[in-house]
């Protein structure tokens, strides 16, 4: 898709639309066969109109069975690729069109969900999301919190001295006070240094995380790219910055999913970025 907008914005007329069909994706009827990997289109089909208004993409789903798609089906896939029509996303089922929709959910937390002083491991702890879980976690139920971070921070003892040398806004010095912070709000912490993409080196932080603290009862995956080689309109995306945000993503999950093994958990929550929803 990046490109493919490279190519469209060289070419493109006043106005053009872009038409993809996909499959695997939408679950609407919940008898369809899904293939996480290839969601990775979504954003990408609601940035490009974002970033070039005079292209419209049209993403159309579908769900073909062992004998292909059924005759009611491909009349509606014939009609959505010769419409001009704005939804920008399709779902065709059984000849009908389905359309994505938000609704808002307001639900208190349960409050058996989470053990008072339990065990809980965030990957990608010291990010904006995990962090802000954590500080919930330290709050709430005075958490044991397993942080896992790709890259180390220096020795506790040097904290305030790295502080007091460099500037606020340096990503070492936020994240150190994020550590700080979820000590003062009740939590005991240990920092833990993996790659998110790696299961040997996840494998090896769990096992450091359960010698240390016990069990883990929880998961928080909220591993993720967010720093400024984060932001590039797609016709400046290559393989190489690609591969940046697939890696803690698309590798991360089955990563996690083997070390962690057949542990029973009360919870994994998995986070995932609203560009999939709003470009």
């Amino acid at each position: 898709v990046a490109q493919l907008a490279a190519a469209v914005a060289r070419v493109a007329p006043a106005s053009a639309m872009v038409k993809v069909v996909t499959s695997g994706i939408d679950l609407v009827t919940g008898s369809e066969t899904i293939v996480p990997e290839r969601a990775t289109i979504v954003g990408a089909c609601l940035v490009l109109p974002q970033e070039q208004p005079n292209v419209a993409c049209h993403r159309i789903d579908v769900a073909a069975g062992a004998d292909g798609l059924s005759p009611e089906d491909v009349d509606a896939l014939i009609g959505e690729l010769m419409t001009d029509a704005p939804d920008p996303q399709v779902a065709v089922r059984g000849g009908r069109r389905w359309i994505p929709g938000v609704e808002p959910i307001d639900q208190p937390a349960h409050p058996h969900a989470l053990r008072a002083g339990g065990h809980y491991l965030i990957v990608g702890g010291l990010g904006t999301i995990g962090a802000s879980i954590g500080c919930y976690l330290a709050q709430v139920v005075q958490a044991r919190l397993s942080i896992v971070s790709r890259t180390p921070l220096p020795p506790e003892g040097d904290w305030e001295g790295w502080l007091e040398t460099h500037p606020s806004d340096d990503q070492t010095s936020a994240r150190i006070r994020k550590a700080q912070l979820l000590v003062k709000l009740g939590a005991t912490v240990l920092l833990l240094t993996a790659d998110a993409a790696d299961a040997g080196a996840l494998q090896q932080a769990v096992e450091a995380a359960e010698r240390a603290a016990g069990p883990i009862h929880g998961v928080v995956f909220a591993a993720g790219l967010m720093d400024d080689t984060a932001f590039a309109p797609l016709a400046g995306l290559d393989r190489a910055a690609v591969a940046l945000h697939f890696r803690p993503k698309l590798e991360g999950l089955p990563a996690l999913s083997q070390a962690l093994g057949e542990r029973t958990l009360d919870f994994c929550v998995v986070s995932s970025s609203l560009s999939v929803v709003l470009g």
